[in-house]
């Protein structure tokens, strides 16, 4: 479990850190024209980006309270956490990364709000011990390594 933690850890750090690189390099390059004029293109993405983004936060928030997602999680434990749990990190970061790129290529200031609005949800999938354990239902001794099943509730849907 340690190990797993660890893992998430990691990776969400650097998806962080990646997103601070990229927005201090586009920051400070010369690279994208100061003005663009907004065009069919910006106007097909922008709706995109801004319809991905209203389904992306909700789903990543409550991804693992979902019945098929706990059911996974309750078959293969650690194995089906980690991957959920990357996943959720890397499906925020992808959108992150587009949002931002699209800003300084567009130069549309609602590109870096869902930009923010991103990075604000991903601080509430931080990976925690105690999220951790909410999130597979069980109790979890960190200095043994012990899993303890907690009693099956069902969650508030």
């Amino acid at each position: 479990m340690k190990k797993v933690l660890t893992k998430l850890k990691i990776l969400f750090g650097i998806s962080w850190l990646c997103q601070i690189i990229m927005l201090a390099i586009l920051e400070y390059t010369e690279y994208f024209p100061e003005t663009r004029v907004l065009d069919a293109s910006d106007f097909l993405l922008s709706t995109c980006l801004i319809l991905i983004t209203l389904a992306v936060i909700p789903f990543s928030l409550w991804m693992m309270r979902m019945k098929s997602i706990r059911r996974m999680i309750d078959k293969q434990q650690q194995t089906a956490y980690n991957k959920l749990s990357t996943l959720r990190i890397a499906i925020l970061f992808f959108l992150q990364t587009a949002c931002i790129i699209s800003y300084y290529i567009f130069c549309n200031p609602s590109y870096f709000y869902l930009w923010v609005i991103l990075i604000i949800t991903s601080i509430f999938i931080c990976p925690t011990r105690a999220r951790m354990e909410n999130e597979m239902r069980l109790t979890i001794n960190w200095e043994k390594d012990e899993i303890e099943k907690k009693e099956d509730k069902e969650p508030n849907e």
